[in-house]
């Protein structure tokens, strides 16, 4: 019995860490990621066909592409083109998840037992942003930025400097996988001080040289493109915006709307909950701190309350129906500050860092995106790891506390990734696996299991597309069908493969300034095909604007199918 239970201890992490890889590798073939997931190989597509980003491709999205266009060019390149490219994709990603929870279980290691560490780190493997199971700034943001945090800690911990240049390298690709995460510069600071006094400089200068040798070859990948007098007349396009990512303005409207977003989504009674946990927490400390004596029932009476507040938020449903899985992260994560003052260990840093990054990393996301605690919630994740670090060093005083402790963290421990594992296999924010029973035989999502209503809608578009629309050939989509550029070496001609707004000026304005990028052939696709589509698709429906006059020159040939209708502009 000695022996096995010294064996879970020594390779348990290791087991669940292989059960879960070979489940998710077969989780991946099911379903697709809606539009979303299209957007982001399309964005890579775009680089390997030779625009220059910010000149020929708007949004700082598009710096997240060129992380995984290498990828995307070995496919094309073994391959000769994008069949079954999805699958592929998704693949990679599993692979790249599990080998940032591996090292962070190292890492992690540092800072708490094996059980937590492995804890923590199997749960930023089950969970992945959106549910979207593939490469996404989203997701390459968020595991950069675990890497870059306990790299951090790890060197400041030892009195290291070269985990501080790793650091510095991850937090570079943090910020080019999702650009508003420039927000945890403050956070750098913070882990730096974390350093003795000795090494402070010499650890900020490995930083600073990590993040820069990241930046000269992110650099050197834009020379090839184009000349930095190309980017510099283009820089207002890096913060052009679409017609659903309008952003908020300035930081109080920022987080005026966020609180909007989580009454919207959650009520007021669990926030309210929350903030009360907050203030009772805090007080309780304070007199303990002051040598004020606490009767024996006050602390497993907080640590029920949390378990209440945690369980809770964990249960709830917002807007009454299973969302995304992002937003299981919330409520327990924003326990965090209550959570301290009742642990209160005696080693507070790492786990305080960590809350300070998913605090910073929501602000980030909801400057960058109006979808509100929709997507910002799951930088909460940041703060329920620093949460089980502090768990783990804290040891109960008394039975009572033992068991009211002990009931709490059940709902970390068990709860938590049920959850997540469930919604990771059972449910998808596009699409329900239990009913993706048609398995796709052609084009980029070839290998794909998808419903069948959807597998008619993509098979549609494959033919619609190849049968009109030659290969080579420059093409619009309107309004959203982002894998549509995959099918036949096509050459985007949009400011962003993503929403394309009709009526929006930024068209005129995108083929002002690179006319030799004026589509030669236009899809404006049916609603059947996609979200944000049109059930009306003919030129004359279109909002007043240019590409409306594009479509309605003398000359225009129209056909129409059953995916949208294609315009061949003369």
């Amino acid at each position: 019995m000695d022996t096995l239970r010294d064996a879970m201890k020594k390779y348990g992490f290791w087991l669940l860490w292989l059960a879960l890889a070979a489940a998710l590798l077969v989780r991946v073939r099911y379903c697709t990621a809606g539009e979303e997931e299209s957007y982001f190989l399309a964005e890579a597509n775009a680089y390997l066909k030779g625009l220059a980003p910010i000149q020929e491709m708007w949004g700082g999205t598009y710096f997240s592409a060129l992380i995984f266009m290498p990828l995307a060019a070995a496919f094309h390149a073994v391959t000769g083109g994008y069949t079954g490219v999805f699958l592929f994709l998704r693949c990679c990603y599993i692979l790249f998840t599990a080998g940032v929870s591996a090292v962070s279980y190292l890492l992690l290691r540092r800072f708490a037992a094996p059980a937590w560490a492995g804890l923590i780190a199997l749960l930023g493997f089950a969970f992945t942003p959106l549910n979207l199971n593939t490469f996404s700034y989203n997701s390459m943001a968020m595991h950069f930025a675990m890497l870059f945090v306990l790299l951090a800690l790890w060197g400041a911990k030892e009195g290291r400097i070269a985990p501080a240049v790793l650091s510095g390298a991850f937090f570079a690709l943090t910020v080019q996988a999702y650009p508003p995460m420039i927000v945890l510069a403050p956070v750098c600071l913070v882990l730096l001080i974390c350093y003795a006094k000795g090494k402070r400089a010499q650890a900020f200068g490995a930083f600073c040289g990590g993040g820069a040798a990241v930046l000269l070859l992110f650099l050197v990948v834009l020379r090839l493109r184009a000349p930095f007098s190309v980017y510099l007349e283009n820089l207002d396009a890096l913060f052009i915006r679409d017609s659903v990512h309008q952003g908020h303005g300035g930081l109080v409207s920022t987080l005026v709307a966020w609180l909007a977003s989580c009454r919207y989504w959650y009520g007021s009674a669990p926030i309210l909950a929350v903030g009360a946990l907050w203030l009772l927490t805090g007080f309780l400390r304070w007199r303990a701190c002051k040598g004020r004596r606490l009767a024996a029932w006050v602390w497993p009476v907080v640590w029920a309350a949390l378990l209440a507040g945690a369980a809770w938020g964990l249960l709830l449903r917002p807007q009454g129906y299973m969302y995304y899985s992002n937003m299981k992260w919330f409520i327990p994560g924003l326990l965090w500050p209550a959570v301290l003052f009742a642990a209160w260990p005696e080693k507070k840093a790492p786990g305080l860092t960590l809350c300070l990054v998913g605090m910073c990393y929501a602000v980030g996301i909801l400057i960058g995106t109006d979808l509100g605690i929709v997507n910002a919630s799951y930088g909460f994740y940041f703060c329920v790891a620093g949460e089980l670090l502090w768990l783990a060093q804290t040891a109960p005083k008394t039975k009572r506390m033992a068991f009211a402790r002990g009931a709490a963290l059940a709902v970390l421990v068990i709860l938590l990734p049920v959850q997540l594992c469930y919604m990771r296999f059972c449910y998808d924010s596009f699409g329900n696996p239990a009913r993706a029973t048609v398995r796709l035989a052609e084009g980029p999502m070839k290998g794909l299991h998808v419903e069948p209503e959807k597998a008619q809608a993509y098979e549609g578009v494959l033919r619609d597309v190849s049968a009109n629309v030659p290969g080579g050939a420059k093409l619009l989509v309107l309004d959203n069908l982002p894998y549509a550029y995959l099918l036949g070496e096509y050459i985007p001609c949009s400011p962003s493969p993503w929403i394309n707004d009709v009526g929006d000026e930024q068209l005129r304005l995108f083929y002002k300034r690179n006319p030799r990028l004026i589509p030669e052939y236009v899809l404006v696709a049916r609603e059947e095909t996609g979200v944000f589509n049109r059930a009306d698709t003919s030129a004359e429906s279109l909002p007043e604007g240019y590409v409306k006059d594009l479509l309605l020159q003398a000359g225009t040939v129209r056909t129409e199918t059953a995916s949208g209708t294609v315009y061949r502009i003369p």
